[in-house]
């Protein structure tokens, strides 16, 4: 199946939608003087957008590698990798841009030249462009997984040890590192490639299942939304739990939960259909963009709350901050990232390039919304498209 046939899935815009809306607000909070505690008890989990943000980009990847893999009978490497890097670092470098030159006009930073390497999330503590961690772990995750994969085309067989490897070994590693990890400032303990991988490699495996496993993939997506209560209740028990204890196996406990969550709502009756599915496509297009450069938007917002006097917290958090993040990211969205897509499909073009799902469900006889399915004993098992 080329990419052309494959359409964007509406769930998955969705979840990609609300992971960029959890951390915008979870960083809201976090760096400005406007801190109610009603809101705060809630925007506090939005930082776990970033593991469902590592779910959806394993499963992305994971979509383009396997299906060329199965199609062409093996992917060129230097082709995938060069797609993902042209689709992902000229807009990072942009970003880095904007953030150093802020920096260095406030205080006068140094630039940093890890941030070109990718391995600033292996220093002690991040100096600036906090956020660009998450973009080390995918870019560490891009050389490493698809390359072992590669290597071991003619032995499949250790390939799910592999994979099970970079589920499992992150939490081993939290383990080692918690005396220290849970009270260090935010930079290796918290950041380090190897201390996130089972997020993306769970979304590499479901990107396998749903492209060569079809009736695996349907029988997965029916079980899963057994499992979305119990382990959302696991993560909230887990949130509740020791700082030891929540450093070592939340990381892990949620992308569970989002790895099920997306296999439950993957090809299944739009969640945000109607009006709301122009605006959550919208938000899902642009989620990149708006990631990178929220941060700096977020302090401009403070500048000019402070600097205004008629403009105070309410105001600054109705509107002064969404009308910049929101035309900023789209602006970005359209300049830098729309220009890094040009390029790489012109430099790099593949006849594999969308990682849209490839298995939707059929509707069942029932045809029932998946709220109303959640709980329920199922009457048709779904079937899958040829």
């Amino acid at each position: 199946m080329s990419s052309a046939a494959l359409s964007r899935d509406q769930n998955l815009d969705l979840l990609r939608a609300v992971a960029v809306l959890s951390v915008v607000l979870y960083h809201l909070l976090q760096w400005s003087p406007f801190d109610p505690p009603w809101l705060d008890g809630i925007a506090h989990y939005g930082a776990y957008g970033v593991d469902l943000f590592f779910i959806l980009s394993g499963f992305l990847i994971g979509s383009i590698y396997w299906r060329e893999e199965r199609d062409a009978g093996q992917v060129q490497l230097m082709r995938f990798l060069k797609r993902r890097w042209l689709r992902t670092i000229p807009p990072y470098l942009g970003a880095l841009l904007l953030a150093w030159g802020a920096v260095w006009y406030a205080r006068g930073e140094v630039f940093d030249w890890r941030y070109l390497l990718f391995l600033q999330n292996y220093g002690p503590e991040l100096p600036y462009f906090l956020v660009s961690w998450s973009l080390c772990v995918e870019e560490h995750f891009y050389l490493v997984v698809p390359s072992l994969m590669g290597l071991t085309r003619t032995f499949k067989p250790i390939r799910p040890v592999l994979l099970a490897i970079g589920v499992i070994a992150p939490i081993l590693f939290r383990l080692h590192d918690a005396p220290v990890g849970v009270t260090a400032p935010f930079g290796y303990y918290h950041t380090a490639s190897h201390l996130h991988f089972e997020g993306l490699t769970l979304g590499f495996a479901l990107a396998w299942l749903n492209a060569s496993r079809p009736i695996w993939w349907a029988m997965a997506s029916h079980a899963a939304r057994w499992l979305v209560i119990p382990l959302f209740a696991l993560c909230w028990v887990g949130a509740g739990a020791s700082p030891e204890v929540g450093y070592i196996v939340m990381t892990s406990c949620v992308a569970l939960l989002f790895g099920v969550l997306l296999l439950a709502v993957a090809g299944r009756r739009p969640i945000a259909g109607g009006a709301f599915a122009a605006p959550v496509r919208m938000v899902a297009i642009t989620s990149y963009s708006v990631y990178l450069v929220h941060p700096l938007m977020i302090h401009i917002g403070n500048i000019i709350n402070q600097r205004v006097d008629f403009i105070g917290n309410g105001l600054t958090l109705l509107i002064v901050w969404p009308a910049l993040i929101a035309g900023f990211g789209y602006a970005f969205y359209y300049i830098v990232e729309r220009g890094s897509l040009a390029l790489r499909d012109l430099w790099a073009p593949s006849d594999f390039a969308g990682g849209g799902l490839e298995h939707p469900l059929a509707l069942t006889v029932t045809d029932r919304p998946i709220a109303e399915e959640i709980g329920q004993v199922p009457l048709v098992i779904p079937l899958v498209t040829p």
